[in-house]
């Protein structure tokens, strides 16, 4: 009996053979907890340094600070007084860390609000250009002309009322056509008379933009006296002038000398520097001269070749 259950133990321990290749496993130990949590944030701390460092490249290097503040447009304004003003909008802080003055961060409708209150414009337009440049584009609103009497100039706003008297018309402004005629008295004696023609007025825009600004000039020899803040012409011919200056020079590039109210008191003549003429009329209001002086332009007419082009009748447009 014993011995019967001694072999069964010993058959119990019997190791018995595998066939076959034998496969050599390594059990490897998962790496304790805290130190993956330590690899992570190592990891997360170096990415938000990265970030933080990118974000600081952008917002305070140099190279994205607006450097560059381009003015185009000005012709009254005093241009230091604009780009100190556009300047200034953009000189502060935001929550005092972040400079408004960076590139992606100023911002075009501060500029334009602080310089739209601040100047009578027609047209203003604010544009970044990377990386540290703003374009500002205006056009300037008139709201004053210089008026030529033949004596002085004065400057009156768009209803016609003195605003200031400038100074004297010169002497050399003022042109004759005159005639000589020679008689020999019964006694022999000779005398000569010289009979003036024709005597006319020309400004002289040169010595105007030089001394008192880039106005229109609207000559009218009509006027008698030139009293300070009263009205002295037809606010209809001033606004006339300023919409004919306006045009002429911003859609067709052609600069305006100066504008001749005529003696008929309706009629109003444009003499362009480069010596052309546009006889419009005032009196009665016709607010289709201008698209008749756009569309002959368009079709037929070349304002560079013609000496005048008479947009003053409705009919048709005349040039020669």
């Amino acid at each position: 009996m014993w011995n019967k259950r001694r072999k069964q133990k010993q058959r119990a321990h019997v190791m018995r053979p595998v066939y076959g290749t034998p496969v050599s496993r390594t059990i490897r130990r998962a790496p304790e907890r805290g130190v993956i949590a330590k690899g992570q944030r190592i990891k997360l701390l170096f990415a938000l340094l990265c970030f933080c460092a990118s974000i600081g490249l952008l917002l305070y290097h140099p190279f994205f600070r607006i450097s560059v503040i381009d003015v185009s447009g000005l012709v009254r304004l005093d241009r230091t007084e604009f780009h100190s003003t556009a300047n200034a909008a953009i000189e502060y802080n935001r929550l005092l860390i972040l400079p408004e003055r960076n590139f992606f961060l100023v911002s075009e409708d501060t500029i334009y609000e602080a310089l739209n209150s601040k100047y009578p414009l027609d047209e203003l337009s604010v544009t970044k250009l990377f990386p540290n440049k703003i374009q500002i584009d205006i056009a300037e609103k008139i709201s004053t002309v210089i008026f030529d009497t033949g004596e002085e100039y004065v400057t009156v706003d768009l209803d016609g009322v003195v605003i200031e008297q400038l100074g004297k018309v010169g002497e050399h402004e003022w042109f004759e056509e005159s005639e000589i005629t020679t008689t020999t008295l019964a006694d022999g004696t000779v005398r000569t008379t010289v009979d003036v023609l024709n005597r006319w007025h020309t400004p002289d825009t040169a010595y105007i933009a030089a001394n008192y600004g880039q106005f229109p000039v609207v000559h009218d020899s009509s006027v008698p006296e030139v009293i300070h803040n009263e009205q002295i012409i037809d606010g209809r011919v001033i606004v006339h002038a300023v919409e004919w200056y306006k045009h002429l020079q911003g859609q067709h590039q052609s600069p305006v000398a100066y504008m001749i109210f005529e003696n008929n008191g309706r009629d109003l003549t444009v003499h362009l520097t480069s010596g052309q003429q546009v006889l419009t009329r005032v009196l009665p209001v016709d607010d289709q001269q201008m698209m008749r002086f756009d569309e002959a332009l368009k079709q037929s007419i070349s304002l560079e070749d013609a000496r005048y082009i008479d947009v003053r009748f409705v009919e048709r447009v005349y040039a020669q």
